[in-house]
């Protein structure tokens, strides 16, 4: 899913096995908010496109999906 961020709310920490995580909600302009897991701050800024997947729908989390964009060389 691909959408604008509009709000985004620090929701405490979580210790997980690989250590203590930032949650935080993050609302977007298509209507939906989900809990998003990061180490230190959320990287992502209120107004920016984000594309995200949706990790446990019961427990409204979600993740980033990082796209690499394709670099091409010329080799001639």
């Amino acid at each position: 899913m691909k959408s604008k961020i509009v709000d985004i709310r620090a929701k405490g920490t979580a210790q997980l096995k690989h250590g203590t995580f930032t949650k935080s909600e993050v609302t977007f302009a298509n209507g939906n908010s989900y809990t998003f897991l990061s180490k230190g701050e959320f990287k992502k800024n209120i107004g920016d496109v984000i594309e995200y997947e949706i990790t446990n729908e019961e427990y409204g989390t979600a993740k980033l999906v990082y796209t690499q964009e394709k670099t091409y060389t010329n080799d001639t």
